[in-house]
């Protein structure tokens, strides 16, 4: 049955297109070493490479909270072992009034100094954040009141700021700093004001002092294992995203030798439909002279 010359050109052209398409996906391929590069290459395997980049995209952002977290952490426990210096000199500067081994009047200067070097750390800030204000990181914690210079208010809160680490995991890396420095400057603060008067219970102070000490030692603990709860965290999170890497890669990635033997595969078909259309159409022409 003979072929009507238009319907000859119709299946040459399709042919051409056919080739022409597959060669140029082929050559994408190996261009860019994927697979999948436009929607239409593998549907399902787009969807879940998707999938995947966003949980990688989650797993970046709490690696992100991680960070600052450990940022909060060192700042605390750098603070936290400063004020527990500052307390443990005025302990001991404490005892040797009582020993009479420094003159009360001496030691009020030097407790006041104390005071406020322990006052400057318990308004330790990361960048705009207070770190012992609650979830009230915006504002100063311990301020001098103004009607009364020798007391010291807590203007936070009791809840602890903490960074998410998880879907329903968070670690505190704040804290309410009334919990850990409140007694400390009404004890410290009591001490500078009647050091002086021989009706003082020193001895008491030195024992309230003991306590606070140990205070400051728990909150030390606190953030040394919070520490540890991150560095734990991060490792679980790396090797996480190198196992998302490696899925994503095993549908994403294409196998650079079989796609350069189906991109020369791809190039023999059009360069012979090429050739065969050559043929055939000349042929055609040649009917009509």
């Amino acid at each position: 049955m003979k072929i009507a010359t238009r319907t000859l050109y119709e299946n040459i052209i399709n042919n051409l297109g056919r080739a022409s398409i597959d060669l140029s996906k082929a050559n994408e391929t190996v261009s860019t070493g994927r697979k999948i590069n436009t929607a239409s290459d593998d549907p399902l395997g787009l969807l879940s490479v998707l999938d995947i980049r966003s949980s990688m995209a989650n797993i970046e952002q709490v690696g992100r909270n991680i960070t600052t977290g450990k940022l909060w952490i060192n700042v605390s426990e750098s603070s936290l072992n400063g004020a527990y210096e500052f307390l443990y000199q005025a302990k001991a500067l404490l005892v040797s009034v009582n020993n009479a081994d420094v003159e009360p009047d001496q030691a009020a200067d030097t407790l006041n100094g104390y005071i406020n070097q322990i006052l400057s750390l318990a308004n330790s800030r990361v960048n705009d954040s207070y770190i012992f204000a609650g979830t009230k990181t915006d504002t100063k914690p311990f301020s001098f009141d103004e009607a009364n210079p020798d007391q010291v208010n807590y203007n936070g809160n009791a809840d602890p700021f903490s960074v998410k680490v998880g879907i329903d995991t968070r670690v505190t890396v704040g804290a309410n700093g009334e919990e850990i420095f409140g007694e400390m400057f009404e004890t410290l603060i009591e001490a500078k004001l009647n050091i002086d008067d021989p009706a003082y219970d020193i001895e008491g102070a030195i024992d309230d002092i003991e306590d606070q000490l140990d205070t400051l030692t728990a909150a030390i603990s606190d953030v040394t294992f919070a520490m540890i709860q991150f560095d734990v965290k991060e490792k679980i999170l790396e090797d996480l995203h190198l196992a998302y890497e490696d899925e994503k890669a095993l549908i994403e990635n294409a196998d650079i030798n079989e796609a350069v033997v189906n991109l020369k595969m791809k190039q023999l078909v059009y360069e012979t439909a090429m050739s065969s259309s050559a043929s055939v159409m000349a042929l055609s022409i040649v009917d009509y002279l």
